[in-house]
Parts: structure tokens; C-alpha cells; sequence
């Protein structure tokens, strides 16, 4: 776990050249989560990456979070990597 920017000798999760990813695990999601996901799976037309935005009410939107399903999102970088 990395606590911050500063405390650099803590290593993240899982290392990746562009990302710096923390996983959590939980015994199970919030089923309002996997509700909202399952409707921008179902949402989705052909080609179409579903998403999931959780904003919190009076925050700027640009401090949303983003939540993507993990293979899409390694299609997605591989892509811009291609794109490179």
C-alpha cells in the first residue's frame, strides 16, 4: 500500500510502466455498485466500453472515479500503446 506521492518506499499493488494500481478485496461488492455496472453493461451497444461514474454530491467532477471492467481497460491500454 502507498500512503502518498512522498512515501516512496512503499511499493504499489501491482507494477505497471503507466499506472499505479491499488487493489482492494472484499468479500463482496455493494450490490448498488455491480447494479450500476450490470446497467452499463446492458446499456452498451457493439463496440462500446460500459462505465461506471460515482461522483459524490458537491465534488468537482473532475475528482470522479471511473470504473471500468479490468479487461476492457487492458484493451484500452493496449490500444493507446499500439496507437504509441
Amino acid at each position: 500500500m502507498c500512503r502518498s506521492a512522498a512515501a516512496r518506499d512503499d511499493a504499489p499493488d501491482i507494477a505497471h510502466p503507466r499506472l499505479s494500481i491499488e487493489c482492494k478485496y472484499r468479500q463482496s461488492l455493494p450490490a448498488w455498485l455491480l447494479d450500476a455496472m450490470a446497467q452499463a453493461v446492458a446499456c452498451a451497444g457493439p463496440g462500446q466500453i460500459p462505465v461506471t461514474i460515482l461522483h459524490e454530491h458537491g465534488s468537482r467532477h473532475d475528482a470522479d472515479l471511473c470504473i471500468v471492467g479490468l479487461a476492457d481497460l487492458a484493451a484500452l491500454i493496449a490500444r493507446a500503446e499500439e496507437r504509441r
